[in-house]
């Protein structure tokens, strides 16, 4: 089974920022980092409910999920994620040493 994985606008700008300070450092950083996150989506789009629930799952009133990937340094990412039937909605991207999402970090579902 396949799902279709749709990236709110709060993700996209979490992407983008993040992608933004890697490649400022290093661009090959960058690269490998937006690969290793392309591989985490690829992952979300065959079989999303083998991942554990988030650490903010107790906020809210949905299911909401967690998806890990590293960087090649060891640096760990975060995808938070709800599943709704064949649809999987990323609604943010965390990096290391970001704090966990608060009540209201995710738009109401």
């Amino acid at each position: 089974m396949t799902y279709t994985v749709q990236l709110l606008a709060l993700a996209k700008a979490d992407y983008r920022r993040t992608f933004q300070y890697i490649q400022v450092r290093s661009p090959q950083g960058a690269e490998n980092w937006e690969l290793a996150f392309e591989q985490c989506l690829d992952r979300l789009r065959t079989n999303p409910t083998i991942c554990s629930l988030a650490p903010e799952n107790d906020l809210y009133d949905y299911p909401l999920y967690q998806v890990l990937f590293r960087t090649l340094r060891g640096k760990r990412y975060r995808i938070v994620y709800r599943i709704d039937g064949q649809q999987v909605t990323v609604y943010r991207l965390r990096g290391h040493g970001q704090p966990p999402l608060e009540k209201g970090d995710l738009p109401k579902g």
